[in-house]
């Protein structure tokens, strides 16, 4: 199991934390991430892309389409589609002990959020909904300019996933047991604490060099999962962008 999906919010979320403006920037970098699974690899490295597009109040950024709408200089909300939303567990990733588990896949959300800009100082809201469940939560995080091309971003999150997601991901039925699995989960509703800071550098010829790095700490009806190794998911990532 490979889960990309937080390093791609992680970094989807430093343009959430600015003004948006009609443009477009593409990167490239790579990510390392520790996950919450009984992996065979317990750290994954991977190349990702880093898209982000603004016009009109329409965006991409990330993994997630959507819209936002300005009330004022300070209140904005919006809708989004979120994909590749949750974990993604494969059988064959997964210890030898562990190989009963039945593969997990991702999902696409819709959602809305609701937030504040403040100067630098931003919050939002946001509830959203899929096929294997729901989760509702919401950010805050403050954009420091240490230097004329240098930035830090720092954030925190919070984050609560339904019963029906927290059960499809982490909860294990009677098909599954064998090996280390030895009894049946079904957890309630669950929730994550998170922090990361993103820093950014911008050239004068539209590059730019940004990194990454992030944290979650999940609730004890993930930690209590048979097939979670550990509460914490962790990653590290570093690119380079240019925008035009």
């Amino acid at each position: 199991m490979k889960k990309y999906l937080f390093a791609l919010c992680a970094l989807g979320a430093l343009a959430c934390a600015q003004e948006a403006k009609n443009g477009a920037s593409i990167g490239v970098g790579a990510a390392v991430q520790k996950g919450v699974f009984y992996t065979k690899d317990r750290l994954s490295a991977v190349p990702l892309p880093q898209i982000e597009a603004y016009y009109e109040g329409f965006y991409v950024r990330g993994l997630e389409v959507g819209y936002e709408h300005n009330f004022s200089e300070n209140l904005f909300a919006g809708a989004y589609a979120r994909f590749f939303d949750g974990w993604r567990v494969k059988s064959s990733k997964l210890k030898p002990q562990y190989r009963s588990v039945r593969d997990r896949e991702h999902q696409t959300a819709l959602g809305g959020k609701f937030g504040a800009n403040f100067g630098g100082f931003q919050t939002f809201v946001y509830a959203q909904g899929g096929g294997r469940g729901g989760s509702y939560g919401a950010e805050a995080s403050y954009s420091l300019p240490v230097a004329q091309r240098f930035s830090l971003v720092p954030a925190v999150t919070y984050d609560v996933f339904s019963r029906k997601l927290s059960d499809y991901y982490f909860g294990t039925d009677v098909s599954e047991l064998g090996g280390a699995v030895t009894s049946v989960y079904n957890p309630g509703s669950s929730y994550a604490l998170g922090a990361r800071a993103t820093a950014t550098y911008e050239f004068n010829n539209g590059f730019g060099l940004s990194a990454t790095a992030g944290a979650r700490r999940f609730s004890d009806e993930v930690a209590r999962s048979p097939i979670v190794r550990s509460r914490y998911e962790s990653v590290i990532y570093t690119g380079v962008s240019y925008k035009f």
